[in-house]
C-alpha cells in the first residue's frame, strides 16, 4: 500500500463488503418478508458480496503485483504506444 489513495479504496471496499454481508445475515433470518422477497435479496446480496469480493482482490493484486502484471493495464498500454484512443468504441469517430 503505497499512499492514501490505496488505502481509501481498501477501506471503501471493506466498509462495502461488510454492510453486504450485514444485508445478506439480515436477509437469511428475516422472518417477516415474503419467500420470493426473501429469496430476491438473498441472491443480490450474493452478487454483490461476489462483485466487491473479486474488486478488493483486484486492488490487491494490482497493488501488490504491479500494474505491469494487469491484463487490461498491457492493453491499454499497448494501444497508446500505437497511438490509438484505448477507450474508443469500435463505432469511434474522431473529430480532430
Amino acid at each position: 500500500m503505497d499512499n492514501w489513495i490505496d488505502l481509501t479504496n481498501y477501506g471503501i471496499a471493506v466498509a462495502g463488503l461488510m454492510v453486504v454481508l450485514m444485508g445478506l445475515i439480515m436477509s437469511i433470518f428475516s422472518r417477516y418478508q415474503e419467500e420470493w422477497d426473501r429469496k430476491f435479496f438473498i441472491i443480490l446480496f450474493s452478487f454483490l458480496i461476489a462483485y466487491v469480493s473479486f474488486d478488493l482482490l483486484s486492488q490487491f493484486s494490482l497493488t501488490m503485483l504491479g500494474e505491469s502484471t494487469a491484463m487490461l493495464s498491457r492493453i491499454v498500454e499497448n494501444a497508446v504506444k500505437h497511438g490509438r484512443d484505448p477507450y474508443a468504441g469500435p463505432f469511434h469517430i474522431s473529430i480532430s
